[in-house]
């Protein structure tokens, strides 16, 4: 039982020990150099959209079942023409999705 532990501590012994020589975690060194994205994370519930006419327009097009992928394409194309990237998706329940996103900073 204390092997586990004790592994565990020194792994995160180690990693520490790797930050505080590297200078620091990831974010704050892109910082410091200058980062050349924005980054925004957008969540997206279709549920929340049920009584607009973005969504209801999707489900004229694509009936019941295919609503939901016709409605994140426009949402995904409408975040693409204010210069948004897509560079990660993560599906958080069975309705909720996040998109993790980057533009060229300002």
């Amino acid at each position: 039982m204390r092997d586990p532990l004790k592994a565990l501590l020194v792994a995160l012994a180690a990693s520490v020990l790797t930050l505080l020589i590297s200078g620091g975690w990831p974010q704050a060194q892109a910082q410091e150099r200058g980062a050349k994205w924005d980054y925004e994370v957008f969540r997206l519930d279709p549920r929340d959209y049920k009584d607009k006419l973005d969504w209801k327009e999707a489900v004229r097009l694509g009936g019941a079942d295919g609503a939901e992928a016709i409605f994140y394409e426009h949402v995904l194309d409408s975040l693409a023409s204010q210069g948004w990237e897509l560079i990660q998706s993560q599906q958080r329940s069975p309705t909720v999705t996040y998109f993790y996103l980057r533009k060229p900073a300002r």
